[in-house]
């Protein structure tokens, strides 16, 4: 996996695609856990020498545009912890090309909520040309795992388009989960997390089932994980019929 370690981003105009997906109650945020996350990202490209870095990132699930699930309060935030960032309403178009124009040397632009248009969650290639084109943005960084597994244009077509490299936070998120997959510390416990609807749950229920069956039984035997399995399906059954 190449990182931003093998790039040569000196002078270069670098798209970062951040998970900014940050809880929000009463129009502020309740917790900036995940845009202190990027920053050693951020910092990583301004100390090499980045033109001007462009971030892109979705909040929550909107239907349309959704003024309570506008980036501009995430890039405010951004902009009170580490300074020179600014906003622009919209992803493409002469509005964007206007805000990457005024951006100076080792500048931030966040961008509007990709999923205020269709063409993200469609993984169209227009939608995506459309904003590296207006952005003239000659290097992607992915940096946001929590989306990484999704088939949307920021994080699957960009990659036709653009040369890819991960961020500092998805390498360390991989890092980590490698070694808890091939090098575990005894007693480990597996936590599955996520958003769960029901035909999701439903999927979740079989693999969470299956993967108890396997670190039992590596754990603890066969006897045992039969005994603790039995129990685990009926608490999950149990909330499965809850779900419905």
């Amino acid at each position: 996996m190449k990182t931003i370690r093998d790039v040569n981003v000196k002078n270069k105009v670098v798209l970062v695609r951040v998970d900014f997906n940050v809880p929000i109650e009463d129009g502020a945020i309740t917790s900036d856990l995940r845009v202190r996350a990027c920053l050693p990202t951020l910092d990583y490209l301004r100390e090499h020498g980045a033109k001007k870095i462009i971030l892109i990132s979705h909040l929550g699930r909107p239907e349309g545009r959704d003024k309570t699930l506008s980036l501009k309060l995430v890039a405010e935030l951004l902009d009170r912890l580490i300074g020179n960032v600014a906003f622009v309403s919209d992803v493409s178009g002469p509005d964007v090309e206007s805000a990457v124009r005024k951006v100076k040397n080792g500048g931030i632009l966040v961008l509007e909520n990709l999923r205020f248009y269709a063409g993200e969650e469609k993984n169209s290639e227009d939608f995506i040309c459309e904003i590296i084109d207006s952005t003239k943005a000659q290097i992607f960084v992915q940096d946001g795992f929590a989306v990484v597994h999704r088939a949307h244009a920021s994080t699957s077509a960009i990659a036709k388009h653009l040369p890819v490299y991960a961020g500092l936070l998805l390498e360390k998120e991989i890092t980590n989960l490698e070694k808890v997959m091939r090098r575990p510390e005894h007693p480990c416990v597996l936590s599955i997390g996520g958003a769960i609807d029901l035909v999701g749950w439903r999927i979740k229920k079989l693999w969470v089932a299956r993967l108890l069956r396997m670190g039992i039984a590596r754990n603890l035997g066969m006897c045992t994980w039969r005994k603790i399995l039995t129990r685990t399906r009926k608490v999950i059954n149990l909330m499965w019929v809850r779900w419905q």
